[in-house]
């Protein structure tokens, strides 16, 4: 048997049921043998960077055991997808990019490259197969790293693509051994912390979620009366607690309601969850509280605030369970009292005067974000890309039990939201709607993927917020006394007739009676539908105002807005 042949039939053999790529000659031949396989699927993306941006989508719409596998050609097949690849190490999403290694040869050819420290640079691991006889351990391997949440790369030596090699069967796994048995340093340290607060917060990350931690942090928070933050990567994940303390996304998204509680937290239980700049709006977000984070991850990979972070290594799960034997038994108020339920209960009001106003240069985003958010279905799958229209998205799309969420902003990478789009809506089939949100700029960086959701059949809403320019630096230009205008498109792409040409129906929305129209009509119907909708680009999301503006200059918003 062929090694092209070994490589497909061993993917099939791991449950990889979708394989998203472009083909070339690193991989066109075990490609064209997977894609004859029954019961698999083959999704040829127009980029590199959108195959791999639909593998992540397709993973994290898939489910925590699901691996999404891209394909891509050496040397510049792989140098198109390193962003995307690099995107989805910083969200520890569950994907797997198979190559081929060039033949390092003399004279050498034109795609003879060091893929290696490719790899490297973007954080994932390189797996190079330079026997036939390894083939089958290696893609083992590369699977596990995969679904651990460290994106690897698979790359076949080309020379042994053609060669004939008697198939072996693949490989025995069993499952690692558990922790069980073993000492959690820090554990005593953060029970005796967490016992004597009086106003204790517990954030959860992504990392509570992929190890199936959140169900008993939520009930470690109930016990010592904290409130809960979620980062934006788990925003979700306490949909399903229903907790009425629950106050939203931390850090830089933070609600005023939310950032005073944070501020004034004497203790933070941060599980799963990075304390960079974003989480902890660059070290001030919890004041003066003692900080307890619970992590799989060795702290020296990780960036904390200064001052002493109580760090816990350890499978969060298994942590936060033990965490939960050594404290007291009973549950004392903390937070969860009538105080901090009166802060909370107007939030609302306050949110319904931002989408009150009325800016001159286009519809206002907080009401445009509150139309999506009362006509898309509770059971959708959500996907954001990200520029200065996801400031507005993430924090004010509400969290409803059924909803998931995939923010595409791991990187700071425009561009990916619809192929994470597209891989979403390749998982989720007829099953559940797939949401995918972009900025005018992003969408246009990938417009051609569209086509690719038309081909593969994607039952998929795309939403692009456009306000005719890279609206992140308009606003920065503005803010750095320069002339915002070179942030902005004097000449607008027609975007309908771009989505219509490349086969999607397509509307214009231009004021708010067409955005209740057009959310009624594409919600009810299938395929791919896109709705272009011109938002004010002079209205400066909090997000944005908090960090770049000083303290006093932040009403600017519903002024700004308003004229």
């Amino acid at each position: 048997m062929k090694v092209s042949q070994i490589i497909a039939r061993r993917l099939r053999d791991a449950g990889v049921a979708v394989v998203f790529g472009v083909m070339g000659d690193g991989n066109m031949h075990w490609l064209a043998e997977y894609a004859a396989l029954p019961g698999v699927r083959w999704c040829p993306a127009w980029h590199e960077a959108g195959a791999v941006g639909m593998a992540d989508g397709y993973a994290r719409a898939a489910g925590r055991e699901c691996v999404g596998v891209a394909t891509v050609t050496m040397g510049p097949g792989l140098g198109q997808a390193l962003a995307a690849l690099t995107a989805a190490v910083r969200t520890r999403s569950a994907v797997l990019v198979v190559t081929a290694e060039p033949d390092h040869v003399s004279p050498p050819n034109a795609q003879d490259v060091d893929q290696r420290s490719w790899a490297a640079t973007a954080g994932a691991r390189y797996r190079l197969v330079t026997e036939p006889a390894d083939l089958s351990a290696a893609l083992a391997e590369t699977m596990a790293c995969a679904r651990s949440g460290c994106p690897a790369v698979l790359a076949v030596a080309a020379s042994l693509m053609e060669s004939e090699h008697d198939s072996e069967a693949p490989p025995a796994t069993s499952p690692p051994a558990g922790p069980a048995g073993t000492h959690i340093a820090g554990l005593d340290t953060a029970a005796r912390l967490l016992a004597a607060s009086c106003r204790p917060v517990v954030l959860l990350g992504r990392g509570a979620e992929l190890s199936g931690a959140v169900e008993a942090a939520v009930e470690v928070g109930r016990r010592i009366g904290a409130c809960f933050l979620t980062t934006v990567p788990a925003k979700g994940a306490l949909a399903a607690a229903r907790d009425p303390f629950d106050l939203g996304l931390g850090g830089t998204m933070a609600h005023p309601p939310a950032r005073h509680l944070a501020g004034t937290a004497d203790v933070v239980l941060v599980v799963g969850a990075a304390l960079d700049a974003h989480n902890t709006f660059g070290g001030s977000f919890f004041g003066d509280a003692r900080l307890i984070r619970v992590d799989i991850r060795p702290p020296a990979q990780m960036w904390h605030p200064e001052g002493e972070v109580i760090e816990i290594t350890a499978d969060a799960a298994t942590a936060i369970t033990r965490l939960a034997a050594e404290l007291p038994a009973g549950r004392r108020p903390g937070l969860r009292g009538p105080e901090t339920a009166e802060l909370l209960a107007g939030e609302p009001a306050r949110r319904a005067t931002l989408a009150a106003a009325h800016p001159a240069d286009g519809l206002n985003p907080w009401a445009v974000i509150a139309a999506i958010d009362d006509a898309v279905s509770d059971r959708a799958h959500i996907v954001t890309g990200v520029g200065h229209f996801w400031y507005f998205v993430a924090p004010y799309l509400s969290a409803r039990p059924g909803r998931t969420f995939h923010f595409g902003y791991g990187f700071g990478l425009i561009g990916q939201g619809l192929p994470l789009g597209i891989g979403g809506a390749v998982a989720a089939g007829a099953d559940r709607p797939t949401v995918a949100i972009e900025g005018d700029g992003g969408f246009l960086m990938n417009p051609q993927e569209l086509q690719s959701a038309v081909r593969f059949g994607a039952d998929l809403l795309v939403i692009v917020l456009n306000n005719a320019a890279y609206g992140s630096e308009f606003h920065k230009l503005g803010i750095a006394g320069l002339d915002p205008a070179a942030g902005a498109f004097d000449r607008p792409a027609d975007l309908v007739a771009v989505a219509r040409a490349l086969g999607a129906d397509a509307r214009r929305i231009g004021t708010m009676d067409e955005l209740h129209a057009g959310l009624a009509a594409f919600a009810a119907s299938g395929g791919v539908r896109m709705l272009d909708i011109g938002i004010a680009r002079s209205v400066m999301s909090e997000a944005y105002q908090r960090m770049h503006l000083p303290p006093a200059d932040e009403t600017r918003l519903v002024q700004g807005a308003s004229r």
